[in-house]
Parts: structure tokens; sequence; C-alpha cells
């Protein structure tokens, strides 16, 4: 018999067969590693998509909250408008007012009787009006202190 048990054909197979397992084998650790690498990177994509998702819903409220402040900042605008508009409809009233006013003294200073006041040219002697024989008013008078108590005192008056 032969000294080996298996043909060498046989054996060329076989380590044909382990090659090719060992290489399957080898092909079937980096995938690992990269499996693993792949794993790592849909985490960090994970992560970074959840931020990124977070950072659009605080910009969301954000929005929502400017919005609100701007619908109350043109409440009071508007108010403020009518007023305004308020006021310049008072103001032109007024206007109309003082304008008609001016009209109806410049009328009445038209249509008044003028005194006849004789010129410096004419000859004719003034002749004295009458008043009525009211007493005239008493003027203020001043209660003096003595010169030596003026620069001590201020001057008192009586009406």
């Amino acid at each position: 018999m032969d000294d080996s048990l298996l043909p060498n054909d046989e054996m060329d197979k076989l380590r044909r067969e382990i090659d090719f397992l060992k290489r399957k084998q080898g092909l079937m650790t980096e995938p690992k590693e990269d499996s693993y690498d792949m794993k790592n990177s849909m985490i960090n994509l994970s992560r970074s998509m959840n931020s990124l998702i977070r950072i659009f819903k605080e910009a969301s409220e954000d929005m929502k909250m400017d919005t609100h402040d701007a619908v109350l900042v043109s409440q009071k605008l508007v108010k403020i408008l009518e007023r305004l508009d308020k006021i310049e409809s008072q103001n032109e009233k007024i206007a109309k007012g003082i304008v008609a006013i001016a009209d109806m003294v410049e009328d009445l200073q038209n249509n008044a009787p003028r005194p006849n006041i004789p010129s410096p040219r004419m000859s004719q002697p003034m002749q004295p009006q009458h008043y009525s024989q009211q007493e005239p008013k008493p003027l203020p008078t001043y209660n003096l202190p003595p010169d030596d108590e003026k620069k001590r005192s201020f001057i008192n008056f009586k009406i």
C-alpha cells in the first residue's frame, strides 16, 4: 500500500479548498471590520441627524415667538395710527375753525364804521369826549420801609 492515505490529487484538491476557505474567511474578516466602521458611521449619522432636527425645532419655536411678537407690535402700531388719524382730523377741524374766525374778524373790521378822526391838516379844534362819571380805580401803592430797612427787606405791594 501507499504511504499516504489519500491520493495526491485529492490532497491538492483539499489544499485548494482550504486555501479557498482561508481566503473566504479572510474576505469575511475584512467586511466585519468594514461593517464595524459602517455601524459607527450610521450611529454618528443618526446623532448628527438628531442634532439637526433639534436645531430645526428650536428655530421653528423661535420663529413662532417672533411671529407672535410681530403680531403684537403690528396691533399696537394699528392703534397708534388710528389715534394719529383722529388727531389729524381734529387738527384739521381746529384749523378750519381758526380760519373761519379770522375771516369773521376781518369782515367785522371791514364793515365797522370808522370813527371820525380829524386829520392834522384840518383846522378844526378837537372836542373833548365825555366819559361816564366813574371814579378811577386807585393805583397800587407801595409801602416802602425806611431807608435803613430797605437793605434788609423786599418791597411790599398793596393792591
